[in-house]
């Protein structure tokens, strides 16, 4: 089941201590409001639960992204997000002793029943009944947008997001490792790129399949001839700014941070989705699924089956190397293919 929830964050000035009120709108696919979901925010436990409207709204009680009023600082001690978890690091060891990886910083919040700090980014958890589908980042400073998310999602992770300015589309963020990489595929419109069957909601799902000239932002006749001068070693393509098309280089950096080796393929695909026997266990959240790859006469092949990926490495006039994600393997392969071929594209982003 997939659901969008529009939500909106407003402040409210109340005993001198300013407060954020979070809101929304839970809605099916079929835009009919969606009841019964809940919504909590995890440093303060505030929670709301949608109407016959779909409608929710909860106000922070100052202790998590609110502003204005702040608690003693417990030194060194915090929470990070690192591959996508929240982890408790004590002066840069773990909670058994072992020296912590870095990882994104939370802000300063409850350690063994301390007083809070403010902190910028909180976390929102969404569930049916007593399940949670999705853990997801809010900021003080973030409102107007639109939430998507199904049963692929890993429950466990907590996503970042990213609001393309272009034509207001978000996608969720996963840290793995040192590298951020959406974890959706790409759904921005240009020329030579396509919606699965055509189809909006397949395109919302499953994003945009882009010929490697088109992934690149390259002349259309990049895709029969060698282009490679026209290539940086980091290059924006269709991406949105600050992020770029991987290079091969970069897609080896990921499949060392999932272990690699014939395992590293069955750790980012999505739970669901891949044909009987398919399925990964998508262990960091990047939730590889089966777009498939549309060839050159149009016909869409291989959903449910293959995950396609460009990279920005050219072979020849002919070729350009990808990532490979079959249903029958657990690997995550290099793999060169024509470039007219439509495959799926992952922004990285930038240092």
């Amino acid at each position: 089941m997939r659901i969008i929830s529009a939500m909106a964050i407003a402040a409210a000035t109340i005993c001198g201590a300013q407060e954020k009120v979070l809101s929304g709108i839970v809605r099916n696919p079929d835009g009919q409001p969606r009841s019964g979901v809940t919504i909590r925010l995890a440093s303060s436990g505030a929670v709301a639960t949608t109407g016959a409207d779909g409608a929710w709204s909860l106000r922070d009680d100052g202790l998590g992204i609110a502003t204005g009023r702040t608690a003693p600082s417990v030194g060194t001690s915090r929470l990070i997000v690192e591959n996508g978890r929240l982890k408790l690091s004590f002066q840069g060891r773990d909670a058994v002793g072992r020296a912590a990886t870095a990882g994104r910083a939370l802000g300063t919040m409850a350690v063994l029943g301390a007083s809070r700090r403010a902190a910028s980014v909180d976390t929102l958890l969404y569930a049916f009944g007593d399940k949670v589908f999705l853990r997801d980042t809010v900021s003080a400073s973030r409102s107007g947008f639109v939430r998507t998310f199904d049963t692929t999602w890993n429950a466990s992770v907590i996503y970042g997001w990213l609001k393309d300015a272009r034509d207001g589309q978000e996608y969720r963020t996963v840290k793995i490792g040192a590298q951020v990489w959406m974890a959706q595929n790409l759904n921005y419109k240009v020329d030579s790129s396509w919606w699965y069957a055509n189809s909006a909601d397949s395109g919302l799902k499953l994003g945009r399949l882009y010929t490697w000239a088109s992934a690149l932002g390259l002349n259309d006749s990049c895709i029969t001839k060698v282009c490679k001068e026209q290539v940086p070693a980091r290059i924006q393509g269709v991406c949105p700014v600050g992020w770029h098309v991987p290079g091969d280089a970069e897609w080896g950096i990921l499949d060392t941070a999932a272990g690699a080796g014939y395992r590293s393929g069955k750790k980012l695909k999505s739970v669901t989705g891949w044909m009987a026997g398919g399925n990964g266990t998508d262990e960091y959240g990047f939730r590889v699924l089966a777009a498939g790859e549309r060839l050159e006469d149009g016909t869409i092949n291989g959903a449910r089956m293959n995950g396609n990926f460009w990279s920005t490495s050219e072979l020849d006039y002919r070729y350009a190397l990808g990532r490979y994600l079959n249903y029958n393997s657990t690997y995550a392969s290099p793999y060169h293919t024509f470039k007219f071929f439509g495959y799926s594209l992952r922004c990285l982003k930038d240092d």
